[in-house]
Protein backbone atom coordinates (compact mmCIF):
# COMPACT_ATOMS: atom_id res chain seq x y z
CA UNK A 1 0.00 0.00 0.00
CA UNK A 2 1.64 3.17 -1.18
CA UNK A 3 -1.33 5.12 0.17
CA UNK A 4 -3.18 4.04 3.28
CA UNK A 5 -6.04 6.18 4.57
CA UNK A 6 -4.70 9.73 4.75
CA UNK A 7 -1.02 8.90 4.37
CA UNK A 8 1.33 8.57 1.39
CA UNK A 9 4.24 6.22 2.15
CA UNK A 10 7.37 7.09 0.14
CA UNK A 11 9.18 4.01 1.46
CA UNK A 12 6.41 1.72 0.16
CA UNK A 13 6.61 3.60 -3.17
CA UNK A 14 10.38 2.99 -3.34
CA UNK A 15 9.96 -0.71 -2.49
CA UNK A 16 7.26 -1.10 -5.17
CA UNK A 17 9.61 0.47 -7.71
CA UNK A 18 12.66 -1.57 -6.69
CA UNK A 19 10.90 -4.94 -6.67
CA UNK A 20 8.37 -4.19 -9.43
CA UNK A 21 5.41 -4.64 -7.07
CA UNK A 22 1.87 -3.56 -7.84
CA UNK A 23 0.95 -0.32 -6.07
CA UNK A 24 -2.31 0.03 -4.17
CA UNK A 25 -4.20 2.78 -2.37
CA UNK A 26 -6.51 1.87 0.45
CA UNK A 27 -8.67 3.65 2.99
CA UNK A 28 -8.19 0.97 5.67
CA UNK A 29 -11.49 2.18 7.12
CA UNK A 30 -13.12 0.22 9.89
CA UNK A 31 -15.88 2.78 10.44
CA UNK A 32 -18.09 5.22 8.57
CA UNK A 33 -15.93 7.20 6.13
CA UNK A 34 -18.46 9.83 4.97
CA UNK A 35 -17.26 12.51 7.38
CA UNK A 36 -13.55 11.75 6.89
CA UNK A 37 -13.71 12.30 3.14
CA UNK A 38 -16.47 14.92 2.87
CA UNK A 39 -14.16 17.47 1.17
CA UNK A 40 -12.19 14.95 -0.85
CA UNK A 41 -12.43 11.32 -1.89
CA UNK A 42 -11.18 8.14 -0.35
CA UNK A 43 -7.91 6.79 -1.77
CA UNK A 44 -8.49 4.79 -4.95
CA UNK A 45 -6.54 2.27 -6.98
CA UNK A 46 -7.11 2.71 -10.72
CA UNK A 47 -6.63 -0.58 -12.57
CA UNK A 48 -5.80 -0.50 -16.28
CA UNK A 49 -7.41 -3.72 -17.49
CA UNK A 50 -7.99 -4.64 -21.12
CA UNK A 51 -11.65 -5.42 -20.38
CA UNK A 52 -14.08 -5.44 -17.45
CA UNK A 53 -13.78 -9.18 -16.85
CA UNK A 54 -12.41 -10.57 -13.59
CA UNK A 55 -9.59 -12.29 -15.50
CA UNK A 56 -8.54 -9.03 -17.19
CA UNK A 57 -8.57 -7.14 -13.89
CA UNK A 58 -6.50 -9.86 -12.24
CA UNK A 59 -4.04 -9.85 -15.15
CA UNK A 60 -3.65 -6.05 -14.91
CA UNK A 61 -3.05 -6.22 -11.15
CA UNK A 62 -0.49 -9.01 -11.54
CA UNK A 63 1.24 -6.95 -14.26
CA UNK A 64 1.29 -3.87 -12.00
CA UNK A 65 -0.91 -1.72 -14.26
CA UNK A 66 -2.31 0.54 -11.54
CA UNK A 67 -2.27 4.18 -10.57
CA UNK A 68 -3.30 5.66 -7.26
CA UNK A 69 -5.62 8.60 -6.78
CA UNK A 70 -5.21 10.28 -3.42
CA UNK A 71 -6.15 13.86 -2.50
CA UNK A 72 -4.94 15.81 -5.54
CA UNK A 73 -2.18 13.31 -6.38
CA UNK A 74 -1.97 10.58 -8.99
CA UNK A 75 0.80 8.08 -8.33
CA UNK A 76 2.07 5.50 -10.78
CA UNK A 77 4.82 4.29 -13.03
CA UNK A 78 5.58 6.30 -16.13
CA UNK A 79 4.29 3.46 -18.36
CA UNK A 80 0.78 4.09 -16.94
CA UNK A 81 1.07 7.75 -15.95
CA UNK A 82 2.07 9.18 -19.33
CA UNK A 83 -0.64 7.45 -21.41
CA UNK A 84 -3.19 8.24 -18.69
CA UNK A 85 -2.38 11.96 -18.83
CA UNK A 86 -2.14 12.11 -22.62
CA UNK A 87 -5.59 10.52 -22.88
CA UNK A 88 -6.96 12.75 -20.12
CA UNK A 89 -6.32 15.97 -22.04
CA UNK A 90 -6.89 17.19 -25.57
CA UNK A 91 -5.11 20.10 -27.26
CA UNK A 92 -6.44 22.37 -29.98
CA UNK A 93 -4.50 25.26 -31.46
CA UNK A 94 -5.08 28.24 -33.68
CA UNK A 95 -3.04 31.16 -34.98
CA UNK A 96 -3.95 34.50 -33.39
CA UNK A 97 -2.65 38.05 -33.29
CA UNK A 98 -2.18 39.32 -29.73
CA UNK A 99 -1.11 42.94 -29.22
CA UNK A 100 0.25 43.06 -32.76
CA UNK A 101 2.31 39.88 -32.47
CA UNK A 102 1.62 36.51 -34.10
CA UNK A 103 0.88 33.89 -31.47
CA UNK A 104 -0.37 30.36 -31.20
CA UNK A 105 -3.32 29.93 -28.84
CA UNK A 106 -3.46 26.42 -27.41
CA UNK A 107 -6.61 25.30 -25.63
CA UNK A 108 -6.15 22.35 -23.30
CA UNK A 109 -9.26 20.45 -22.24
CA UNK A 110 -9.33 18.11 -19.24
CA UNK A 111 -11.65 15.16 -19.87
CA UNK A 112 -11.32 13.73 -16.33
CA UNK A 113 -12.45 14.48 -12.79
CA UNK A 114 -8.84 15.00 -11.67
CA UNK A 115 -7.19 18.42 -11.50
CA UNK A 116 -3.72 18.77 -13.02
CA UNK A 117 -1.01 21.17 -11.79
CA UNK A 118 0.92 22.08 -14.93
CA UNK A 119 4.16 23.84 -15.75
CA UNK A 120 4.78 24.51 -19.43
CA UNK A 121 7.93 24.99 -21.48
CA UNK A 122 8.60 25.47 -25.17
CA UNK A 123 11.21 26.86 -27.51
CA UNK A 124 8.91 29.90 -27.55
CA UNK A 125 7.65 32.07 -24.70
CA UNK A 126 4.48 31.13 -22.85
CA UNK A 127 2.95 34.62 -22.74
CA UNK A 128 0.01 34.57 -20.36
CA UNK A 129 1.05 32.47 -17.37
CA UNK A 130 3.15 33.59 -14.41
CA UNK A 131 6.10 31.18 -14.12
CA UNK A 132 4.47 29.23 -17.01
CA UNK A 133 2.27 27.46 -14.42
CA UNK A 134 -1.47 26.92 -14.06
CA UNK A 135 -4.10 24.49 -12.77
CA UNK A 136 -6.25 22.59 -15.21
CA UNK A 137 -9.42 21.92 -13.25
CA UNK A 138 -11.46 18.75 -13.57
CA UNK A 139 -13.55 18.85 -16.75
CA UNK A 140 -12.04 22.30 -17.33
CA UNK A 141 -10.32 24.22 -20.10
CA UNK A 142 -7.18 26.33 -20.12
CA UNK A 143 -5.82 28.57 -22.88
CA UNK A 144 -2.17 29.46 -23.24
CA UNK A 145 -0.50 31.83 -25.69
CA UNK A 146 2.80 30.80 -27.25
CA UNK A 147 4.90 33.31 -29.12
CA UNK A 148 5.62 35.61 -30.74
CA UNK A 149 5.96 33.31 -33.70
CA UNK A 150 7.00 35.48 -36.64
CA UNK A 151 7.60 32.59 -39.02
CA UNK A 152 5.13 29.83 -38.17
CA UNK A 153 6.81 26.42 -38.31
CA UNK A 154 4.85 23.27 -39.20
CA UNK A 155 4.87 22.19 -35.57
CA UNK A 156 5.85 23.29 -32.08
CA UNK A 157 6.93 21.17 -29.12
CA UNK A 158 5.15 21.91 -25.86
CA UNK A 159 6.48 20.25 -22.75
CA UNK A 160 4.32 19.84 -19.64
CA UNK A 161 5.46 18.96 -16.19
CA UNK A 162 2.47 17.59 -14.26
CA UNK A 163 3.39 18.42 -10.67
CA UNK A 164 0.68 16.26 -9.12
CA UNK A 165 1.45 13.02 -10.99
CA UNK A 166 4.22 11.24 -9.10
CA UNK A 167 6.21 8.69 -11.09
CA UNK A 168 8.61 8.13 -8.19
CA UNK A 169 8.93 9.62 -4.70
CA UNK A 170 11.29 12.25 -6.13
CA UNK A 171 9.92 12.85 -9.64
CA UNK A 172 6.80 14.08 -11.30
CA UNK A 173 5.61 13.39 -14.83
CA UNK A 174 7.13 15.38 -17.68
CA UNK A 175 5.72 14.76 -21.12
CA UNK A 176 5.85 16.39 -24.53
CA UNK A 177 3.17 17.26 -27.07
CA UNK A 178 3.84 18.11 -30.70
CA UNK A 179 1.37 20.73 -31.86
CA UNK A 180 0.73 20.93 -35.57
CA UNK A 181 0.20 24.44 -36.87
Amino acid sequence: EVVNSTRYNSMAHRIAEKYNLTMFANSDAHHDIASGYKDSHRPMTLVFAKSKSADAVEEAIRDGRTMLYYNNLLIGRIREAEPFFKNAVSLNSKKVIYKGSPMLEVQITNKTDATFDLKFSSGYVIQNLPLQMDHLKSQGKLSILIGPIWDYPDKIDLSMNVDNILISPENTLTTNFVISI
